[in-house]
C-alpha cells in the first residue's frame, strides 16, 4: 500500500468580541504532516522550542490516562464522510495516551479498545520541538474507509493557561469535537 502525506498548519484560538481576549499564545503556528499507512496514522508536530510552553519529560512506561488536554498534549480527530461517528486520540509529551469513540458529537464517548496511541518527543539541534505519534486504528468501521481527520493541540504556558490550535476555528469557542473541524481527508488506498 502506498502511504499518503498530508502537511497541515495549526494556528492559535483567538477570541473574538464580544469574549474577552485571551491572553497571547506561546506559539504563533505549529506545522505537522498526517502520513498514512494502511490502518495506521502517524503524526507528527513541530514547533520552534520555547520555554514558555510547559513540557512534560517522557516517562518510561507511559499509561493510558484520560484528562491530558488539561495540560500540554497533541490531539487528533479522525471521522468518516456521511457518519457522525468518531475517534479521538490524545497523547502527551512524558508519553501518556488515551483513545476514546464517539457515536456523535459529545455524546457517550467509550474509551477505546481498538485503538493505540504511542509518542515520543524531542527537542532537535535546530531549536525545534518535535512530537511524533501513532495511532493504530483497528476500527471496522475505519479501516477501509477515507478518514476526515484534524490534528489539534492544547499547549499549557508556564502559568498553567491554556493555548489551543486547530486548522480552523469555526465557533465563539475552540470545539476540537466539531465535524466541521475535521476538513483534512486522507484517503484510503488499495
Amino acid at each position: 500500500m502506498k502511504s499518503i502525506n498530508l502537511n497541515f498548519v495549526l494556528v492559535p484560538f483567538r477570541a473574538s468580541p464580544p469574549m474577552p481576549v485571551p491572553i497571547a499564545a506561546p506559539i504563533s503556528l505549529i506545522e505537522g504532516i498526517a502520513t498514512r499507512n494502511n490502518a495506521q496514522l502517524n503524526l507528527e508536530f513541530r514547533f520552534p522550542h520555547s520555554s514558555s510552553v510547559l513540557i512534560s519529560d517522557p516517562v518510561l512506561d507511559p499509561e493510558r490516562r484520560s484528562g491530558l488536554w488539561e495540560s500540554t498534549c497533541f490531539e487528533c480527530f479522525i471521522g468518516l464522510a456521511g457518519s457522525d461517528q468518531y475517534l479521538e486520540c490524545n497523547i502527551s509529551p512524558a508519553g501518556h495516551w488515551q483513545a476514546f469513540e464517539f457515536e456523535s458529537y459529545r455524546k457517550l464517548p467509550n474509551i477505546s479498545k481498538v485503538l493505540t496511541v504511542t509518542g515520543s518527543y524531542r527537542p532537535e539541534p535546530s531549536g525545534l520541538f518535535i512530537m511524533r505519534c501513532k495511532v493504530d486504528i483497528n476500527h471496522p468501521r475505519f479501516v477501509t474507509k477515507d478518514w476526515h481527520i484534524s490534528p489539534t493541540a492544547v499547549l499549557a504556558d508556564q502559568s498553567g493557561d491554556l493555548h489551543y490550535y486547530s486548522n480552523a476555528h469555526p465557533t465563539a469557542k475552540p470545539d476540537f469535537h466539531l465535524a466541521e473541524q475535521r476538513t483534512l481527508v486522507v484517503p484510503f488506498v488499495r
